[in-house]
């Protein structure tokens, strides 16, 4: 069953502004729990361990950065199209062919995972094949929290995000005092990943459609997605660049570092990003509210507003890492990473 919102009254500018408010503060509330996990799993797990949970999260990362692209573009289909049946169609074609990518990862994961094993100085193998399973997950994931956002259903996709956030923080906790350490810490990702999906299908199109659409075989119509590849191009660059700012330096120092001082570093480094994920919530807002029937001008306004929302925001909490950065790391993360500080 889908569970309707009714739309928002008021003038353009006014709705757009109270879902900002609205998914901001949700998504406040699932960067603390999400950022709880860090704090938390930081002081249940040794420093090789931690490192290495980084490493995957990194790893996903930039691998799910295609799919994070082909999940921005649904959206701008289904903001482009008033014709429910030319929007099927393509959002179905999209995300058969992300799936279909994620498959070729699943397979790369464990062919390439003794290597990836020894680059990266992990113990097992383990934490990579699940990394593969994580990324299957993602992509019906990726595409049922689309159809919310590209319906502007924030307050539905802001409930899906929460149950997720605190499933993760749970069940990665719980797995890691049963002693499964980085095994326990993935697999707490994963169980999360699959009670969001669930949750997810059912607020939106719903399971049967899911499988209706996915789960038969026929060739993929690559054709009909050409119009859009221009546009997934132009976001493909820009998310891996952003994923390439926010991660890359884990792998790096993963590779170069001993695992005790790489899993310091990435402590760290986890902290330094929340300034990135406490903005995000507001692009997420913005996409949706730019649409091509919209004169220019309104765009660009909808641009800036959400350029001055993120500018404040982000230099707020930029401005409590250079005031307090011992302090910072000290209460998240605890003494063992304070030493790097600075």
């Amino acid at each position: 069953m889908e569970s309707l919102e009714q739309p928002m009254a008021g003038t353009p500018e006014r709705v757009f502004m109270r879902h900002n408010a609205i998914f901001w503060s949700a998504s406040l509330f699932v960067s603390f729990l999400n950022y709880l996990y860090y704090p938390l799993l930081g002081r249940l797990l040794d420093p090789v361990s931690f490192g290495e949970t980084q490493t995957i999260i990194s790893v996903f990362t930039q691998a799910g950065a295609f799919f994070q692209v082909l999940g921005l573009v649904s959206v701008g289909i289904i903001t482009k199209y008033s014709d429910e049946k030319t929007r099927d169609k393509l959002t179905n074609e999209i995300s058969r062919l992300a799936l279909t990518l994620s498959l070729v990862f699943f397979a790369l994961s464990i062919i390439f995972s003794p290597l990836l094993k020894h680059f990266f100085h992990f113990g097992s193998i383990g934490p990579f094949i699940l990394l593969g399973i994580s990324l299957l997950i993602n992509v019906p994931l990726a595409f049922a929290n689309a159809y919310l956002q590209g319906n502007k259903r924030f307050k539905a996709l802001s409930t899906v995000n929460i149950l997720a956030a605190i499933s993760k923080l749970v069940l990665s906790v719980a797995l890691v005092l049963a002693g499964l350490k980085t095994m326990g810490a993935i697999g707490g990702l994963i169980s999360a990943q699959v009670v969001g999906l669930i949750y997810s299908l059912r607020l939106g199109k719903g399971l049967r459609h899911f499988v209706a659409a996915h789960l038969h075989l026929r060739k993929l119509q690559v054709s009909l997605l050409r119009p859009e590849l221009p546009y997934a191009l132009m976001v493909l660059a820009t998310s891996l660049t952003t994923n390439l700012l926010l991660s890359f330096d884990i792998l790096v120092v993963k590779h170069y570092f001993s695992p005790a001082q790489a899993g310091l570093y990435t402590g760290i480094s986890i902290i330094s990003n929340i300034i990135f994920y406490i903005t995000g919530p507001f692009a997420a807002v913005m996409i949706p509210s730019i649409k091509p029937s919209q004169t220019a001008a309104g765009n660009y306004r909808t641009l800036r507003r959400s350029m001055t929302i993120t500018a404040g925001v982000g230099g707020a909490v930029l401005m409590v890492f250079l005031i307090a950065p011992h302090l910072v790391v000290l209460l998240l993360l605890g003494h063992k990473y304070a030493l790097y500080a600075s």
